[in-house]
């Protein structure tokens, strides 16, 4: 992924193939993989149909002849987050003399680091975790 994203774990569908064929043929799969390359990514993987390959143990790629699979292709999904440092503010919601001028307001930690779809984190540029209102601070003696 593109540096600033994070790529969440590989969906595939079905999580299981079953298949069928002679014993010695079955025998020497180890295991079914399903190669995907894409580089530099900023968007989610859609889910896409591919096929997927018999392996041995050591990694190598089987061909066997009579091996048939109660599924011919996959379907293979990725989430794809983009990373975003906010910074966290606070609204101030003038009264009693008090205004958003005159108010010191510091917040701990200034900003924090959020993950979520592209579209979304691209128009945020700061995080409101409070609404103050300052007439509530006025105290009448």
């Amino acid at each position: 992924v593109k540096d600033g994203y994070t790529a969440e774990p590989i969906q595939v569908d079905p999580s299981s193939i079953t298949l069928y064929g002679p014993q010695e043929e079955l025998d020497a799969v180890d295991s079914i993989c399903v190669y995907v390359t894409r580089t530099d990514l900023d968007k989610s993987i859609a889910p896409t149909n591919c096929p997927y390959v018999l392996l041995d143990k050591d990694g190598n790629k089987l061909t066997p002849k009579e091996i048939t699979g109660n599924y011919d292709t996959v379907s293979v999904s990725m989430p794809v987050l983009m990373n975003k440092d906010l910074p966290l503010t606070v609204s101030l919601v003038g009264g009693a003399g008090a205004t958003e001028d005159n108010c010191v307001i510091e917040i701990e930690p200034k900003s924090i680091q959020v993950a979520g779809d592209t579209t979304v984190l691209q128009t945020l540029n700061q995080l409101v975790v409070a609404t103050v209102d300052l007439s509530s601070f006025c105290h009448i003696l």
